[in-house]
């Protein structure tokens, strides 16, 4: 039996799992980036000595439960992950509490009073209520969830934080239902690193590609996607040369998506997609000489208004800036109707008034619309089946996965999900 020539558009972390696992399986895999990186927003670039990443902070959602990892397993890639525990540490008024799945928030912890949380008993009470109505096509905000199980201003202001810097929404955006079928869907793992940061595992899924006869052409743009009759038979790269296909699948992302299928989509889909919100956000690369936080979890600092989480990197992989330096990532959500220069000076006060007046702020990377933020939030509306689907009926040979498409997860849980989904058609 011939080889089935699968075609890859975008070498994101979803395309290289996806042409990892089809080359193992007896696919003749092409990847074609226009990018000259492999790994889009999932690598990073080494900045004197410095791991600097291109979009995830070297996060691994889920730890070794979740959808990424299932992927990894499924190719037979092994990784090398810490997971801090706890996984987070919220900062309230100067008083650092303890926050992890496995650990609760329970009154031992100071937690539950200080940010006027009720009991254990009845939030999953209403966490059941929250997935029966998910069931008949309703859903809540996150704000709106915790105001009715909270007393506290506080506890406002924390699930904002959470979700900043988990979805890049805030709360009162924040689907409810889809937080829940993202901690069923990552098995209630742990939030893990990658010990030796984003581009480990990108080289990991490079080699294995290649082990398998698969093929990866950098600096190499897709430019039209040739159909007959519902099936993709051929595309063209951006020098002329034609590809033959038997298998596509696209991890380009929408813009690039509804240029390449032009008519082929359906008109319900292309409308969709002009209403999508995109995430905003800002990641901030920090160094200096003394240390920046004196923990290895997440920190969320409540009392801060611009900067919602911080990533003490050196705590969790020192092997991902040089010796004697302290290195950590800070991420802001941006709002749309407000300045972008008057966040980004807020942030770098609170920046130097929390971590010291001393720290280095050496990278600010602006995540707006495609360059590169994910297009579409995870906003109530966006999430979970609302988002890009698996495939189109009317195309019988072209398959989607990435940030965009349909499923669940913190960040690139949903790339790993999405894979997943995918490969089950194909193989």
């Amino acid at each position: 039996m011939a080889l089935k020539t699968t075609v890859i558009v975008g070498a994101g972390i979803g395309g290289m799992l996806t042409g990892a696992y089809l080359a193992k399986h007896g696919h003749r895999v092409l990847i074609f980036e226009k990018l000259g990186i492999a790994g889009g927003r999932f690598t990073h670039i080494d900045y004197e000595g410095f791991a600097v990443p291109t979009g995830a902070f070297h996060a691994f959602p889920g730890g070794k439960q979740g959808p990424l990892a299932t992927c990894l397993r499924d190719i037979g890639i092994s990784i090398e992950i810490e997971v801090p525990e706890p996984s987070f540490r919220l900062t309230l008024k100067g008083i650092s509490f303890p926050l992890d799945l496995h650990g609760g928030i329970g009154r031992k912890t100071g937690m539950g009073p200080a940010f006027g949380l009720r009991g254990k008993v009845g939030i999953a009470i209403r966490l059941v209520n929250i997935l029966y109505m998910a069931c008949i096509g309703k859903d809540i905000t996150v704000a709106d969830f915790i105001k009715r199980n909270s007393t506290s201003d506080n506890a406002v202001r924390l699930v904002d934080h959470l979700t900043k810097f988990s979805l890049g929404v805030p709360a009162e955006y924040a689907s409810m239902v889809d937080i829940i079928h993202s901690f069923i869907t990552q098995s209630f793992g742990r939030e893990g690193f990658l010990y030796h940061g984003n581009r480990s595992l990108i080289n990991a899924l490079e080699n294995s590609i290649i082990k398998n006869g698969g093929i990866i052409s950098l600096s190499t743009q897709i430019t039209k996607i040739r159909i007959d009759g519902g099936t993709a038979i051929s595309l063209t790269t951006s020098d002329g040369t034609e590809v033959n296909s038997d298998v596509v699948i696209l991890n380009s992302g929408l813009t690039t998506t509804l240029k390449l299928l032009g008519d082929w989509l359906p008109e319900e889909l292309r409308k969709r997609a002009t209403q999508f919100i995109p995430a905003y956000g800002v990641a901030y690369s920090i160094r200096s000489r003394q240390r920046l936080l004196h923990h290895s979890s997440i920190e969320i600092p409540v009392d801060l208004d611009e900067i919602s989480g911080i990533v003490p990197v050196s705590e969790i992989c020192p092997a991902l800036c040089p010796p004697d330096w302290h290195y950590a990532l800070a991420y802001q959500y941006l709002s749309p109707s407000r300045s972008i220069e008057d966040q980004l000076n807020h942030a770098n006060v609170e920046l130097r008034y929390y971590l010291g007046e001393e720290i280095d702020i050496f990278n600010t990377a602006i995540y707006k619309d495609t360059h590169p933020a994910a297009y579409i939030s995870q906003s109530i509306g966006q999430c979970g089946k609302n988002r890009w689907p698996y495939c189109i009926p009317s195309l019988n040979n072209v398959y989607f996965v990435g940030h965009d498409v349909c499923g669940h997860g913190i960040a690139a849980e949903i790339i790993g999900d999405s894979c997943l989904h995918t490969w089950r058609k194909l193989v």
